[in-house]
């Protein structure tokens, strides 16, 4: 893993995909086998100042044990304006059976608001770029091994260059940076899961 970091650069190219990914769950202890086909967002480049930090503005609601998917898309929709509370998101996707939520059916709800959702796998530079034009991401990190892993959902908020890290909503703690090179580690093993929530399209004339 650290062979394809380049400290200082935040440049980190994500695996070559099959098309295929790991459907994916937070706040649980649980195999990630399931296989899910993954999107692939299309975006224009932005400038990311180089250097500095960049940090966007997005609500924070507390991550109760088990609700951290559900917590991290509720943090999105509202920086959207799209007004949604945990509990409403948490009725829709929470299985009691894995004390978490899939990736899959965070991105359905989502798009059952009418938002543009799509999951795919992300980057460092990946990151930026959104960051760069006011979009928060969703990234499903991995916490344990491989053989006993630990999901979690994070809402990146922004990013420092100077201190190379990357800032997110986690847990009980807002804006809460995290080093590149422990985020990448925890992000790789989820094949970098990053799910895109936009406002809906306009309207056709």
């Amino acid at each position: 893993m650290a062979s394809r970091l380049r400290t200082g650069s935040a440049d980190m190219a994500p695996p070559i995909s099959s098309g295929r990914g790991p459907v994916l769950w937070g706040c649980a202890l649980a195999v990630l086998s399931i296989a899910l086909g993954f999107g692939c967002a299309s975006t224009s480049p932005a400038r990311f100042p180089s250097g500095r930090a960049l940090q966007l503005n997005v609500p924070y609601f507390p991550q109760q044990v088990g609700l951290c998917g559900p917590a991290s898309l509720t943090s999105v929709l509202n920086y959207w304006r799209e007004e949604t509370s945990v509990e409403e998101v948490a009725r829709a996707v929470y299985l009691p059976q894995l004390n978490g939520a899939l990736g899959i059916d965070l991105t359905h709800f989502a798009q059952k608001k009418g938002m543009q959702a799509e999951s795919y796998t992300g980057s460092l530079l990946d990151i930026k770029d959104h960051l760069a034009r006011g979009i928060p991401l969703i990234a499903f990190l991995n916490l344990g091994g491989r053989v006993f892993p630990v999901g979690h959902f994070v809402v990146i908020t922004g990013l420092d260059e100077a201190r190379e890290e990357v800032i997110v909503h986690s847990g009980s703690e807002a804006n809460k940076p995290i080093p590149y090179q422990t985020f990448i580690a925890a992000w790789e093993k989820t094949r970098y899961w990053t799910l895109q929530v936009l406002p809906p399209r306009p309207a056709s004339l």
